[in-house]
C-alpha cells in the first residue's frame, strides 16, 4: 500500500465531525486539528509504519543507545512513514515545584552520555549569546534551556537518520503532552509581559494625563483670576473657562479608567488559573504556537523536507483498501479528559457510536497515551456476524527508558492509589504492517534489547515462531449466514501446515462439551424435514450447474460458475452438518479427530520432526466430570504414534489447563483463561500480562484463550497472547452484550540470542483474523440469501 505521491499528508483532522458521538464523550476542541491535508495509499503494495513516542531527550529517561539500536531496526524494516512524538521533554519555564521535579530527571553531564560534540555545540550557542551580551558563559554540563535541549534531539536525530540508506516517504510529528504544556508555559510567559508591556503603557499613559491635568488646572486657576478683574465676564473667557472644564473632567475620567485598568491587568497578571481569562490566554496560545514550531520543532527536522508536523495530537491515514487509521498521541484527551484505568474499551464505544451515527468508523485507533499496560492490541468488531468488520485498537509504548522512581515522584503519579499502576509496563518501539493480503504485524522492540543490539550488533540470535488458536468449540451448534467453525477449523489447519511454526498452542475449548449452562438461549434446531427439503434443492442447482461446466468453454464463466457451485456445496455441509449441535463428548472427540488432528496436526508434527504441539484444557470439557482433562485425554489420541507423542504437551487443570512450562529455552504460562475482575473482557492482554506477572514472573511468553476475543501484548519483558477463536458468536454471548468475534489464529515470533538462549524483548505478532481470511479463502465468504428463499433461522 504505497502512498499516493500527490495526494501524500494529511488530515489533522476534521475530527469535531468525525469524533461525534453523544453527550456522555466530549472533544477537548484544543487538541483537534482543522482539516488540512490527506494521506491516502492505492493499496497495490504493503505499508509500513513505525511509532517512535515521547523520546524526552536530554533527561535520565531518555537513552541514546537504545536509538543508535533503533538504526538496525531501520535498516532492516524500512518503514515508509516515521510517527514521531514526545522528542523534546516539559521544560518549565519558570521556577516552581514542577521545575524541581524536572531537574531531578534532567541529565546533569552531556558529555559522558552524548558526547564532546553534542555538549560543544550546546556551549557555541551560549558563546554566542555572550558575544552579544544576553547572558555570562559558564561550564554547567547540563541544558539550561528549551533551545538548548533543541540542540541535543537535532543532534541525536541526525545520529540516527544520517547513517540510512533510504529515505522515509513520510515523516511526521505529533504534538505530545509536553509539547503543549511547554506550549502553555511558553504562552504564560508571553502573556505575563504582554501584561507588563500594557501596564507599563497604562502607566505612562496616566503620567501624561497627569501632567496634562495640572497644566489645565493652572491654566484654569490663571484664567479664573483675570475674570475677577472684570465687573461684566467677557464672552470669550467665559467659553474658555468652560472648554478648560470640560477638557479637565475628561482628562479625570480618563485617569479614572486608566487606573481601574491598572488594577485589572495586576490582578490578571498574577492568575494562575488562566481559564478565568480564557480568551485573553488564549491569544497569546496563537502567537506562542506559531513561535514554538518554528523554533524548536522546525529545526530538529532541517534538511527533512518531507516531514508534515501537526500541532495537535491526532491525525488520520486513509487506506483505500484497508480503511482509516486514526493515529493519536492521547485520544483519551480528545474523548475526554477524564482518564480510567483501562480505556481500550472505551474506543470500542467509540469506534461503534460512528460506525452508527456517520457509517464510517475507523479500522485502526492507534493510540500513543502514556499509561499502565505496556504496548497492546485487541482486535474487535462493530459489525454483525455475517461480515465482521474487524476494529484494531492499539496502545502504544513510550520509547523513554522507564524509571519507576523517577515516575513516582512526578506531580501527577504521588498519589498511592496510583502507584501500582506502573508495575506492569514497557518502553520501546512499535512497527506496524499492512498487508495486501489481510494480514497484520506488530513488531514491539523495548529498549533494553536496543540497547543490545547496539553494544553486540543485530542478528546475533535465532528465531522461534509460535501460532495460537482455539475455542474451536466442536460440536457447538452454527448460524448459516458465516462460516462455521468447522470452515474456520479447516482454514486454521491449512495454515499450520503452512505457516512453518516451531511449536502450535490450541487454547483449549477445542470441544464444546455437554454442561454449557446456555443452553436455554441456543434456537431450537432445523426440522429435518425442512433441512432435507432445502438439500434437495440445493442438489438440483448443483446438478444444472455440473451440466453448465461440462458445456462450457470460456475461462471466466467457468470460474465464475465453479465457484457457484463450491458455495452450494459448502451451504449444503452447513445445513446437513454445521447447523446442528452434537451433544455428545464421544462424538465431538471423533469429530475433532476426523476434521483437525488427522489432516493437520499430524501431518505436522510428521513433517516437522521437531516441531511441538502444547494443549491446553478448557473448562467447557473438564466441568462434565471431575476424573476429566480435555488436554490429557486429546494428548491420548497421539500415545500410539511413536515419536510424536513426547512432542505434544498438555497442560491440565481441574476446571480449566493453567501451568508453567519451559520448552525449548523459552518460560511459557499457559492459562485457558484469565479470570481477574470485570475488565478481563474488555482488556484481556493487560489481566493476562497481570496474571503472568503476579504469578510467574519469569516467564517469557503468556498465552491463553477462552474470551474470543483476540488480543496481544508486551509488558516486562513479557509477551502475551489471547487467541482467537473459531466458534460463531453464540445467544449466551449476545445475552451477556458481546458481539461476534474476530476469529482466526496468532502467531508469534520470539527471538533467542544465539550465546546463552535468552529471550529478548524483541517480539513479531501476526494477526491473521476475518480479513486474511475473506481475502484467501473467499468461497467461504458469500451470501446465504443468493441461494436460500427465506433464512432457515
Amino acid at each position: 500500500m504505497e502512498p499516493d505521491s500527490d495526494k501524500i499528508a494529511f488530515d489533522g483532522a476534521s475530527l469535531e465531525k468525525f469524533l461525534y458521538t453523544d453527550k456522555k464523550i466530549k472533544l477537548d476542541q484544543e487538541l483537534i486539528g482543522k482539516a488540512e491535508e490527506k494521506m491516502s495509499f492505492d493499496g497495490k503494495k504493503d505499508s509500513k509504519i513505525l511509532f517512535l513516542y515521547d523520546l524526552k531527550i536530554g533527561t535520565k529517561s531518555y537513552s541514546p543507545r537504545a536509538l543508535e539500536g533503533l538504526y538496525h531496526i531501520l535498516y532492516e524494516e524500512k518503514p515508509d512513514i516515521i510517527v514521531i512524538s514526545g522528542i523534546l521533554p516539559r521544560v518549565p519555564s519558570y521556577f516552581g515545584r514542577r521545575l524541581k521535579e524536572f531537574l531531578r530527571n534532567v541529565d546533569s553531564n552531556i558529555i559522558e552520555k552524548y558526547g564532546k560534540e553534542a555538549w560543544e555545540s550546546i556551549l557555541n550557542k551560549r558563546r554566542k549569546e555572550a558575544e552579544i551580551g544576553i547572558e555570562d558563559y559558564d561550564e554547567a554540563t547540563i541544558p539550561r534551556d528549551l533551545l538548548e535541549f533543541v540542540i541535543l534531539a537535532k543532534y541525536e536525530l541526525r545520529k540516527l537518520f544520517s547513517k540510512l540508506d533510504y529515505t522515509p516517504k513520510k515523516i511526521i510529528y505529533l504534538w505530545s503532552q509536553d509539547d503543549w504544556e511547554n506550549t502553555l508555559d511558553l504562552a504564560d510567559v508571553y502573556f505575563r509581559k504582554e501584561s507588563a508591556k500594557k501596564m507599563e503603557n497604562l502607566k505612562n499613559r496616566r503620567s501624561e494625563i497627569k501632567k496634562r491635568e495640572k497644566e489645565l488646572e493652572k491654566e484654569l486657576r490663571k484664567l479664573e483670576k483675570e475674570l475677577m478683574k472684570y465687573d461684566v465676564e467677557p464672552d470669550e473667557l467665559l467659553q474658555r473657562k468652560n472648554e478648560l472644564t470640560k477638557e479637565l473632567s475628561k482628562t479625570k475620567d480618563e485617569e479614572a479608567e486608566i487606573t481601574s485598568k491598572i488594577h485589572y491587568q495586576k490582578y490578571r497578571s498574577m492568575l494562575k488559573q488562566w481559564n478565568i481569562v480564557a480568551k485573553d490566554f488564549q491569544e497569546a496560545i496563537d502567537a506562542v504556537k506559531t513561535k514554538y514550531i518554528s523554533e524548536f520543532i522546525n529545526p530538529i527536522f532541517s534538511g527533512y523536507e518531507n516531514k508534515k508536523i501537526y500541532p495537535y495530537n491526532t491525525i488520520e491515514i486513509e487506506y483505500e483498501d484497508f480503511g482509516p487509521l486514526l493515529i493519536s498521541y492521547n485520544l483519551n484527551r480528545v474523548i475526554s479528559k477524564t482518564s480510567i484505568t483501562s480505556n481500550i474499551y472505551r474506543y470500542q464505544q467509540l469506534a461503534r457510536n460512528l460506525k452508527s451515527r456517520t457509517d464510517r468508523a475507523p479500522k485502526m485507533i492507534i493510540d500513543g497515551s502514556m499509561h499502565k499496560g505496556g504496548f497492546r492490541v485487541l482486535a474487535d468488531n462493530v459489525d454483525g456476524p455475517d461480515d465482521v468488520d474487524v476494529l484494531y485498537i492499539v496502545k502504544l509504548m513510550s520509547f523513554a527508558k522507564w524509571n519507576k522512581e523517577l515516575a513516582l515522584k512526578k506531580a501527577y503519579a504521588v498519589d498511592e492509589q496510583k502507584r501500582g499502576m506502573y508495575d506492569i509496563d514497557e518502553r520501546g518501539v512499535v512497527l506496524l504492517d499492512i498487508y495486501k493480503d489481510g494480514k497484520i504485524r506488530f513488531r514491539a522492540v523495548s529498549t533494553e534489547t536496543l540497547e543490545y543490539y547496539q553494544r553486540y550488533g543485530y542478528g546475533r540470535f535465532s528465531e522461534y515462531k509460535i501460532l495460537s488458536a482455539g475455542d474451536f468449540h466442536i460440536g457447538s451448534k452454527n448460524m448459516l449466514v458465516a462460516p462455521s467453525n468447522y470452515e474456520y477449523v479447516e482454514m486454521i489447519g491449512k495454515e499450520i501446515l503452512r505457516q512453518k511454526a516451531n511449536m502450535v498452542v490450541l487454547t483449549g475449548d477445542l470441544v464444546d462439551g455437554m454442561h454449557r449452562e446456555e443452553y436455554k438461549y441456543i434456537d431450537s434446531e432445523i426440522v429435518p424435514v425442512k433441512s432435507e427439503m432445502i438439500v434437495a434443492e440445493i442438489d438440483k442447482k448443483i446438478e444444472k450447474l455440473d451440466k453448465k461446466i461440462k458445456k462450457t468453454h470460456n475461462k471466466q464463466t467457468l470460474e465464475k460458475l465453479k465457484n457457484e457451485m463450491k458455495e452450494l456445496e459448502i451451504l449444503k455441509n452447513r445445513i446437513l452438518f454445521h447447523t446442528r449441535k452434537i451433544s455428545h463428548l464421544s462424538l465431538q472427540r471423533e469429530e475433532l479427530l476426523n476434521r483437525f488432528l488427522k489432516p493437520y496436526i499430524m501431518p505436522y508434527m510428521r513433517k516437522n520432526k521437531k516441531g511441538k504441539v502444547v494443549i491446553i484444557s478448557g473448562q467447557h470439557y473438564n466441568k462434565e466430570n471431575y476424573m476429566m482433562d480435555e488436554a490429557t485425554d486429546i494428548r491420548q489420541m497421539f500415545e500410539m504414534m511413536e515419536g510424536i507423542a513426547k512432542r505434544i504437551y498438555p497442560v491440565s487443570g481441574s476446571e480449566m489447563g493453567v501451568g508453567n512450562k519451559i520448552i525449548d529455552g523459552i518460560n511459557f504460562f499457559f492459562i485457558h483463561g484469565p479470570r481477574i475482575g470485570r475488565w478481563s473482557y474488555k482488556d484481556p492482554a493487560y489481566k493476562l500480562l497481570e496474571q503472568a506477572n503476579k504469578g510467574f514472573p519469569d516467564s517469557n511468553v503468556a498465552i491463553c484463550g477462552d474470551l474470543h476475543i483476540p488480543s496481544i501484548g508486551v509488558a516486562n519483558g513479557k509477551a502475551a497472547i489471547v487467541a482467537p477463536a473459531a466458534q460463531q458468536i453464540t445467544k449466551y454471548a449476545e445475552q451477556k452484550g458481546y458481539t461476534a468475534p474476530a476469529r482466526g489464529f496468532i502467531t508469534l515470533e520470539v527471538k533467542l540470542r544465539k550465546t546463552d538462549r535468552k529471550v529478548l524483548s524483541d517480539y513479531e505478532f501476526e494477526l491473521f483474523l476475518d480479513d486474511y481470511f475473506r481475502k484467501n479463502y473467499p468461497e467461504h465468504f458469500f451470501k446465504v440469501t443468493k441461494y436460500l428463499k427465506e433464512p432457515i433461522q
